[in-house]
């Protein structure tokens, strides 16, 4: 049975990404770009990584992001992938 899509559209459609162990402003934006926004969480991925680096991380990209991306960024996407709401 031939794929209804490309490989990129599911790749699209069915991949979400987390930033755990890799607190790298220029990765998270290169993630973005990929996949989107919508398709990333903020995680910390402990005890492998520490807690005061990785908070201090996502604090800072109040630069990049507008506060609407970044509650999307720390919250919003597992809120909704996970149907917490519901």
């Amino acid at each position: 049975m031939p794929m209804l899509l490309n490989a990129t559209a599911y790749f699209h459609r069915n991949i979400y990404g987390t930033s755990s162990g890799n607190f790298a402003t220029s990765l998270l934006q290169f993630h973005m770009k990929e996949i989107g926004l919508d398709r990333i969480m903020y995680s910390i991925d402990y005890p492998f990584e520490e807690i005061p680096i990785a908070t201090a991380w996502v604090n800072s990209l109040d630069r990049v992001l507008n506060p609407e991306d970044l509650l999307s960024l720390k919250r919003g996407t597992a809120i909704s992938l996970l149907k917490l709401n519901d």
